[in-house]
């Protein structure tokens, strides 16, 4: 298996769907080493930490509609397209959204992580001591 396979099979993995009002948000778990290095860059800034979290991890939607960012707009019912200027304008004004995708970041960051671990666990206590 070459290295960029591997790295979309492992992409793949961390990828979860969450939906909110309507709409689909598509997250990819930051790796372990992205999410310390986030939380270590944004420490002293409980929001700057989770709205760098978010930002790292959204990397697609559906169902997104332009009233959601901006409801003012003469455009309100058409879609919104995905994009890095789209997402900071969603997430800038919607703050339920910033919200719910952080708490599903943050339950799924630690269900895998304690599956990795009792997987681990399982492995040791399985292997044949010397």
């Amino acid at each position: 298996m070459d290295i960029q396979a591997l790295r979309e099979r492992a992409k793949s993995a961390r990828t979860l769907t969450i939906e909110h009002d309507g709409a689909h948000y598509t997250l990819v778990i930051p790796s372990d080493f992205e999410w310390r290095t986030i939380i270590k860059r944004h420490r002293e800034d409980d929001s700057k930490c989770t709205r760098a979290l978010v930002d790292a991890a959204l990397v697609g939607w559906s169902g997104v509609r332009v009233a959601d960012a901006v409801p003012e707009s003469d455009k309100a019912t058409e879609s919104l397209p995905f994009s890095g200027e789209a997402r900071a304008l969603l997430l800038d004004y919607r703050v339920d959204i910033l919200s719910t995708l952080e708490t599903a970041l943050i339950l799924e960051f630690h269900s895998r992580r304690e599956a990795r671990e009792a997987a681990q666990k399982n492995s040791e206590s399985a292997s044949p001591s010397n």
